[in-house]
């Protein structure tokens, strides 16, 4: 687990791609919400308020039964420059069993800065 949550340590939050990954490790590889939603705005800031309501009550799974998850950039694409579309490849390794997801996030400046604003998750 240790490699996975190192990837985002070089991330650069000022930018879109730093706030891309740190949203990525908190979210999916740390399962930290309440750190990834600082990350968010918008529709992603409401997804992961529903996680957050959906999860409430349930203890929080011991490291060694988390699943371990890996992620590539594999694309980019800029929207002026308000907005960067990424797309990721992630290997999400539960149990033995390793299944390929495709991550593919929406980034905005905002006020504060730039924010996750959507985001959505493709198994392949």
């Amino acid at each position: 687990m240790l490699t996975a949550v190192l990837m985002g340590c070089g991330a650069d939050p000022a930018t879109p791609r730093g706030q891309a990954e740190l949203f990525l490790d908190s979210y999916y590889v740390l399962i930290d919400l309440p750190r990834a939603i600082q990350h968010t705005a918008g529709v992603a800031r409401s997804k992961v308020e529903q996680s957050i309501h959906l999860t409430e009550g349930q203890e929080a799974a011991e490291a060694g039964a988390r699943p371990t998850v890996h992620y590539r950039l594999a694309e980019e694409r800029s929207e002026g420059e308000a907005a960067m579309h990424f797309v990721y490849l992630a290997t999400v390794t539960a149990d033995g069993d390793a299944s390929q997801r495709k991550l593919m996030l929406t980034v905005r400046r905002q006020d504060e800065g730039w924010r996750v604003t959507n985001f959505q998750e493709v198994v392949q």
